[in-house]
């Protein structure tokens, strides 16, 4: 939900945030919570580099979509098109 954005706006925003999420090193590690110095050492040691996508679904409030349970009806359709189609890909309901 991204009110008071209209459609083309929230597209842009949202494919920089898919663009940002696939692009970012993600590292595996095994239990407990690691921070600072440590993760950075972790970082060098594990060499476990994982990639991590998104599929996003995008709808938008219309005459016809009114209620905010059908417009997440419809995202939600439009993430599993995305997913259909490959993957780590933002597709709009239109």
């Amino acid at each position: 939900m991204m009110p008071g954005r209209d459609l083309s706006s929230a597209e842009k925003q949202l494919e920089f945030i898919r663009q940002k999420i696939a692009t970012y090193p993600m590292y595996m590690r095994s239990g407990g919570r690691v921070t600072g110095r440590q993760l950075w050492r972790l970082k060098r040691r594990s060499g476990q580099q994982i990639k991590v996508t998104v599929s996003i679904g995008l709808a938008q409030r219309s005459k016809q979509l009114k209620r905010s349970d059908s417009v997440l009806k419809v995202a939600d359709q439009a993430l599993y098109k995305a997913k259909r189609s490959g993957r780590n890909r933002l597709c709009v309901h239109t």
